[in-house]
């Protein structure tokens, strides 16, 4: 069978060099550029290409070319290892892992960390996304437009930036033809300004622009630079996008090479001594035929049909021809010279067995010809249905990744993503195997995510309450004095977290002083309880002792949750309808005053949780939220959560906050709305089960969680 195929599409075209200071390999100081890529084509395509510029440097003499070696191979293996991750995931565990190893096979030569400089940068190129990893004080610069800024700096590229002890700080963005990519050490863009870095890539083909600035360092003899030579390093990307065939405009001619051989089929074959041109439709390109092609009748009419459909249609044709051919000569043939041969002496006898022998071949041999042709047509609705999905997920992800670029505004990241979205709806139709109907759920989550502004999160855990008690009953969570508070009332505990020693002490209280407490607030006044049989009790961290402080009164009704602002407490009662309010006074409270003008009705009623910040708002528990002020209620709600409360439980914000926190326990997660009400973003994490509290530090960086079993942290800068 001869192919011929003609195929156009675009591809990154990267050219890159290289410059260093210094080619000796020394024992106190070391650059190393490295550009690595996976040794399978599948992990190549999902995680892409590497580059990376590592230095170190020690006042003691080391083997530091082993050192990067070995850090670099803790790197590729963490990152490359896990197909499942995202790219910036991985990258930042692998920069991670590298980092961690790099200070434990210096500790354990008994050198101290803290004369050790260890600096890297990774770019990993996916297509035309760039991703980047830095640790130290290495700086990546793009020159585009003629402008050369450091990432971080520029339009298009995010920037994430983590206070950890290993300093990772992750970018990503798109990269436009005729880009310039520089990765460089510290020492490298002290001995090259970036003007004069610019200078030279715009006025030089990147090959003679390296040789120059490598010249020009060689010349430079200044203290500082000679005695960091080693040091200096810079790796060189510059980007430019070639065309060629891609599949969808390919154009398949078919000859089968036993139609050539056929004598009998001469006369269809035709030699084509000009353009075969065909009128252009969506994926054919005009292909010119060469000399002397051969090609059957009744194919140049079918040239975007593809190579498997073309192969199965000309099989089945053979098949058909074949059968008829079976049926028409050989079977009356077969008959006749069956009549002739029989004996007389059989005349008696029914001569009816091999007949029907005959013509249960023949049945069976239309059975197979039916069952071929259905499975040859099912498989070509396969791969077609497949090639549709296959062009509808790029296009869908093309809008996604589009859609993370931080220069669009919110409305234009909207539209990338609902336009993606709106792709994926077209395979409703398709016939889609296990793999790509994986593959579709796992981007369409990931759109809804985009679209809904859900972030994944990890944790921090402070506080494992399992390891003390996994029987133990956890309720409220709330802070003073750099100190988190939290309630068992099964095991009658008071539990106190420091959040700087991550010291955790024990208060056990007497029940049949204080009752089952289940609701707890905090003021700098002290800790308060809230028990229904008996009332509000005080624990005074200067004392650790409890101390009835209110008796419980029958006027409560029911108490769905409890707070302070400043020395104030307040009661939600959703079957008053009514919020109690306490003042303090030189001796213990003042009766409950109501704090609503009039009941809030069947509002409050549904009332689950309430928080204050001057303002009263509570939460209701179907998710809506009522502002109360002065008594009365203000004209304030919840806007553009498209996602839906589940099982909202708690609501948490402060006076000097810009933002109000809700809690999910069905959604995994917290929302998060302006004090306008208007939605920012959903935080979230699978592994967040049964969450039952929160609450946020003052100057809103930290979100803590209460759940089952611990205390965990997450970062909301």
């Amino acid at each position: 069978m001869f192919f011929k195929e003609v195929t156009m599409k675009k591809s990154l075209g990267i050219n890159l060099a290289e410059l260093k200071g210094g080619e000796e390999e020394s024992e106190q100081a070391l650059a190393k550029i490295y550009i690595e890529k996976p040794p399978d084509e599948e992990t190549l395509r999902l995680k892409g290409k590497l580059y990376a510029l590592i230095s170190l440097a020690s006042a003691d003499s080391l083997k530091l070319k082993d050192f990067l070696d070995k850090a670099l191979e803790e790197l590729k293996i963490e990152y490359y290892g896990d197909t499942q991750d995202n790219v910036l995931k991985s990258l930042e565990r692998g920069i991670k892992k590298a980092y961690f190893y790099v200070q434990a096979e210096i500790q354990a030569k008994g050198i101290l960390t803290e004369g050790v400089d260890f600096n890297i940068v990774v770019a990993i190129l996916w297509g035309n996304v760039l991703y980047l990893g830095q640790l130290g004080l290495t700086k990546v610069a793009i020159l585009r437009e003629g402008n050369l800024k450091f990432i971080g700096e520029t339009e298009g590229f995010s920037k994430d930036i983590k206070s950890e002890t290993s300093r990772v700080r992750l970018s990503s963005g798109l990269i436009h033809e005729k880009d310039f990519l520089i990765l460089g050490t510290t020492q490298f863009w002290e001995a090259f300004p970036p003007e004069s870095i610019k200078t030279y890539l715009l006025g030089y083909p990147l090959g003679q622009a390296v040789k120059l600035l490598t010249e020009k360092l060689g010349k430079d003899q200044s203290q500082a630079l000679v005695k960091n030579r080693a040091l200096v390093a810079g790796l060189f990307l510059n980007f430019e996008f070639k065309i060629f065939p891609t599949q969808e405009e390919s154009l398949s001619i078919i000859t089968p090479e036993r139609l050539l051989q056929s004598p009998s089929r001469a006369n269809v074959l035709t030699k084509l001594k000009s353009l075969f041109s065909l009128k252009k439709v969506a994926g054919l390109v005009p292909v010119k035929a060469g000399k002397g092609l051969l090609s059957s009748a009744s194919l140049p009419l079918k040239a975007n049909l593809g190579k498997g459909a073309a192969v199965l249609r000309d099989k089945a044709r053979w098949l058909k021809q074949r059968l008829m051919r079976f049926l028409v000569i050989v079977l009356p043939s077969l008959k006749e010279r069956m009549q002739e041969e029989e004996p007389e002496v059989y005349l008696k006898k029914p001569a009816t067995g091999n007949p029907r022998s005959f013509l249960l071949l023949a049945f069976l041999l239309i059975v197979i010809l039916a069952v071929s042709l259905f499975v040859t047509l099912k498989n070509k609705g396969r791969a077609q249905d497949h090639q549709k999905f296959q062009t509808l997920v790029t296009k869908a992800q093309e809008n996604l990744k589009e859609s993370q670029r931080v220069s669009l505004s919110e409305t234009e990241k909207k539209n990338k993503l609902e336009e993606a979205q709106s792709l994926l709806s077209g395979t409703s139709s398709l016939n889609l195997n296990q793999e790509d109907g994986e593959q579709l759920k796992e981007l369409k989550t990931e759109i809804e995510k985009g679209l809904y502004k859900v972030f994944s999160v990890q944790e921090e855990v402070v506080f494992d309450l399992s390891s003390i008690d996994k029987n133990a009953a956890p309720t409220g969570l709330s802070e003073n004095e750099g100190k988190l508070y939290l309630l068992d009332r099964i095991k009658a505990n008071l539990y106190q977290v420091d959040l700087v020693s991550k010291k955790t002490e024990s208060f056990s209280f007497n029940q049949e002083e204080v009752g089952k407490p289940t609701l707890l607030a905090v003021n700098p006044q002290g800790v308060f309880l809230l028990s229904l049989d008996r009332g509000v009790s005080k624990f005074s961290p200067q004392t650790n002792g409890f101390a009835l402080v209110i008796e419980k009164d029958d006027a409560w009704g029911e108490v769905a949750d409890f707070d302070s602002f400043y020395s104030n407490l307040y009661l939600l009662s959703p079957s008053q309808e009514q919020i109690f309010k306490y003042v303090p006074l030189e001796a213990g409270f003042s009766n409950h005053l109501q704090f609503l003008n009039e009941p809030g009705g069947a509002d409050l009623q549904k009332g689950v949780a309430l928080t204050i910040d001057g303002s009263v708002y509570v939460l209701a528990a179907d998710g809506q939220v009522f502002k109360y002020a002065a008594g009365k209620r203000q004209d304030f709600s919840l806007k553009g959560f498209d996602l839906g409360f589940k099982k909202p439980s708690r609501i948490f914000t402060q006076t000097d906050f810009k933002e109000i926190y809700i809690l999910d326990s069905e959604h995994k997660g917290v929302a998060i709305f302006d004090k306008d009400g208007n939605y920012v973003k959903l935080v979230q994490n699978d592994g967040w089960n049964n969450l039952l509290d929160l609450w946020v530090d003052a100057k809103e960086e930290n979100l803590y969680l209460l759940s089952q079993t611990k205390i965990s942290k997450v970062g909301l800068k």
